[in-house]
């Protein structure tokens, strides 16, 4: 809900380039947010994107009809959301790039395996939305956990 601190050498502070706005209803902003941070998307995510870019098309492609999200689930997912958001900005860090072309750059840092508890509840929700089974909501949560969660070879 928020941009990322953002800022090169000689230049006020700003926002990446790589950082894009996504208009919607504010009605469903929390909503949206959550979904697009979810285990569900990011699964949905990597069987259908390319892996790298996740673009608008990416997001107008997942199987989402807002209309159809009742007032509870709705309610659940904005309140996760909020929750999501003052984790990730209480556990994030600003770090420094040295760059070739850009010079010196500042950015904020998010470590999102730290904040999965949150992230799995969005799915439990989800999947109470969904219809998903246990064991459906099981596969998502724990879909390339490993590499979501910052683990290195050697944790491997």
């Amino acid at each position: 809900s928020f941009p990322p601190y953002f800022k090169r050498q000689g230049e006020p502070v700003g926002v990446s380039a790589d950082f894009k706005n996504i208009k919607v209803v504010t009605k469903y902003f929390l909503v949206i947010q959550a979904i697009l941070n979810s285990s569900l998307f990011y699964w949905y995510w990597r069987a259908h994107g390319d892996g790298f870019h996740c673009g608008l098309k990416d997001i107008r492609r997942f199987p989402l009809r807002l209309a159809k999200i009742s007032d509870s689930v709705a309610k659940d997912l904005s309140a996760l959301a909020t929750r999501l958001n003052d984790d990730l900005n209480k556990n994030s860090e600003i770090r420094v790039r040295n760059q070739v072309t850009t010079g010196r750059v500042e950015l904020q840092t998010f470590f999102v395996g730290i904040s999965m508890p949150i992230l799995n509840q969005i799915d439990v929700v989800l999947a109470r939305h969904y219809g998903l089974t246990q064991e459906e909501l099981d596969f998502i949560i724990n879909y390339d956990i490993k590499y979501r969660m910052g683990g290195t070879n050697e944790e491997e």
